[in-house]
């Protein structure tokens, strides 16, 4: 979610699969009613001897139920002959349902006589292939006959033949629930769930109305069972994880409405529900969700929570809680303690935290239960003395939780210790901080702490030579994705495009992955007059981060800004036009939280504006391009060439 969004890639392993035999059963007792139901009396008008097949109905009856009173071994020839002339008898679908139903009794009560049901309800439904009870039977009639046909292995054979055809069954059922008998929607889950069919997403979401799908079959359980089950959880939980995926992530919120603060009925459904209004939704229910637990661990993730929402006070009285000594709340324990009664309602506070290499930010809480260096509780604790340190407007405020984690973490967790250095050196004086990271035996082995001194140095460090150690810091580090990022935008800022076009190059030759490659590579294309190649990048770009937190891909509005770029240079102003209108769209739909300055966004969206007034003036749309630039000079006053172009109005 963020956790969410780092999953998109990976197969998402379907709670569904954990309901598998609930499911089976389940289906048998649909198919059980279905056959009741429909199996009654038979028309007058359909054209064979009435008398004859109610009475082979009725010698199969008392056959049947004797056999089973009495403890006999059936009658093989005897059942299989009345059932053979019963079938042969049926001439329309449903007809066919009164002897499939005797064999099934005959199956369930001797499984010798399965692989017979099994091909008797293969052959009625080749006769009627259209027919949706027929295909309910013979669903059934293939599940237990695979489950009875073990071959030695021990396990059920659904062999790929078999798996599709209980997706055809699924289809046909999915179909005529839809369009009328809605009780055959949770038969057509079942069978896709047997056909593998929701192993994986892709699959999934290729199937017609896979959300009717799972929300008839958990309303049908519910009304089953009388109350919620882990099956009805992953169920509904799975459901919105699709929606997610196929970009519809406003629609899984109507799936999570059961799992609310105030009906959740698991640990696992309110932790789901908290991350999608973190991912998608409303920061504060988010916290207030986790503040109610009372575990450190969601604590944690509160005060994140209320950090990102504008809230960095009630954030930093939950990480000054989580600093102090305290008992590990046992499970079950639902008492919160009274600090952590906050008024969600409270108004936004601003500051602005920038980038980790210009400025300092808070360290979110990746979560503890995978740690296994550090005990849980330190773990927190130490993050929550950085995120006090970084996020205090004081320097008094800064320098005592730092000195804590210096004096009690060690090694034990690099991480925090590394931006506890950083930190805490760029308190100190320049000459005494370049002074601590020589002296510190880290300094050449971490990323970090290597390029937070070099930075400190190019202060007085001619360009030639700045230019040269950069990259012998590149090469001392040469896997860290984060440096390549660096140093793409130092040698930009420097105006050495040279350097950023190689660094590029060696990026992708050393296999470098980063949001900035693509960018920097549609840049390099644009400066070699390879217009036709940049843009396909920043289309392609554009395309792949559709479904992202504008929030956390703060540079998504460059790629349309630059396809606008190349669309005013091959004098395509309407294409232009769009692209720039897009572009401040992106700019707009940032969200205004702390790490988010509006000085520096209005001043690109005013620049956007220029542009978007130019291409209504070529297209001769001279009232809108007065807007634009009306709109430009309201952003952003100071832009000389804003001012420029508002004198001649």
């Amino acid at each position: 979610m963020k956790e969410t969004q780092n999953k998109s890639k990976t197969l998402v392993k379907t709670a569904c699969v954990i309901g598998l035999f609930v499911f089976i059963a389940f289906l048998g007792l649909l198919v059980w009613a279905f056959i009741s139901s429909i199996s009654g009396p038979v028309k007058e008008q359909n054209p064979f001897d009435m008398s004859s097949f109610n009475e082979n109905l009725k010698t199969f009856d008392l056959l049947f139920a004797q056999t089973l009173e009495e403890g006999f071994n059936p009658d093989t020839g005897l059942f299989e002959a009345l059932l053979a002339s019963l079938e042969k008898a049926a001439s329309g679908a449903e007809e066919h349902l009164s002897p499939l139903k005797r064999r099934r009794m005959l199956a369930k009560a001797f499984p010798s006589f399965i692989p017979d049901y099994f091909f008797a309800a293969e052959r009625s439904f080749r006769r009627f292939p259209h027919s949706a009870p027929l295909a309910a039977i013979a669903g059934e009639a293939l599940v237990l006959y695979a489950a009875s046909d073990t071959r030695g292995s021990g396990k059920n054979v659904i062999n790929p033949d078999s798996r599709q055809k209980l997706m055809n069954y699924a289809q046909i059922l999915s179909q005529a629930g839809v369009l009328s008998e809605k009780s055959f929607l949770p038969l057509a889950f079942s069978f896709y769930v047997l056909s593998d069919s929701l192993s994986d997403i892709p699959s999934a979401l290729r199937i017609n109305r896979i959300d009717d799908l799972f929300s008839f079959t958990t309303r049908i359980l519910l009304q089953k069972t009388g109350a919620a089950s882990a099956v009805t959880e992953g169920l509904s939980i799975d459901l919105s994880l699709l929606k997610i995926l196929d970009n519809k992530a406003e629609e899984a919120n109507a799936y999570l409405i059961p799992f609310n603060p105030g009906t959740a009925f698991s640990r696992k459904s309110s932790d789901f529900f908290a991350n999608y209004e973190y991912d998608f939704g409303n920061l504060l229910l988010a916290a207030q969700i986790w503040t109610e637990s009372g575990k450190e661990e969601d604590l944690a993730r509160a005060a994140d929570a209320l950090y990102l929402a504008n809230m960095p006070e009630n954030a930093r009285q939950l990480w000054s809680i989580l600093t102090e000594d305290r008992r590990t709340p046992t499970a079950g324990d639902q008492q919160v303690d009274e600090r952590f009664d906050y008024d969600f309602d409270e108004p936004f506070n601003e500051s602005f935290i920038d980038s980790f290499y210009e400025n300092d930010e808070p360290l979110p809480n990746k979560g503890s239960r995978n740690q296994t260096v550090i005990k849980a509780s330190e773990k927190i604790r130490f993050q929550s003395f950085y995120n006090l340190a970084s996020s205090a407007t004081r320097t008094a405020d800064k320098r005592a939780p730092l000195e804590n984690i210096l004096a009690e973490a060690g090694d034990s967790d690099k991480e925090i210790v590394l931006y506890s250095i950083i930190l805490y050196t760029r308190m100190l004086e320049d000459q005494k901080a370049r002074l601590v990271l020589k002296e510190n035996p880290l300094t050449e082995k971490t990323m970090l702490l290597d390029l937070e001194l070099f930075r400190r140095s190019l202060t007085d460090m001619p360009l030639e030579r700045s230019i040269a150690d950069t990259w012998l810091v590149l090469d001392r580090h040469n896997d860290d994705e984060r440096l390549y990022q660096w140093a793409a935008w130092y040698f930009d800022y420097e105006r050495r495009f040279n350097e950023t076009d190689f660094l590029v190059k060696l990026a992708e030759k050393r296999e470098i992955i980063g949001e900035w490659l693509p960018f920097n590579k549609g840049i390099f294309y644009m400066r070699a007059g390879d217009y036709a190649s940049a843009a396909k990048i920043f289309e392609s770009s554009m395309r792949k981060s559709e479904n992202k937190k504008p929030s956390s891909s703060g540079d998504l509005w460059t790629f349309p800004a630059n396809l606008g770029l190349i669309r005013e240079a091959e004098h395509n102003f309407s294409a232009a036009l769009d692209n720039f209108t897009q572009a401040v769209r992106e700019l707009q739909n940032q969200d205004s939280g702390i790490a988010f300055d509006k000085k520096k966004s209005n001043e690109k969206a005013a620049r956007l504006q220029l542009k978007i007034a130019r291409c209504f003036g070529v297209l001769g749309r001279k009232g809108e391009a007065r807007e634009a630039i009306l709109k430009a000079a309201e952003l952003d006053g100071s832009n000389i060439n804003v001012r420029i172009v508002l004198d001649r109005l």
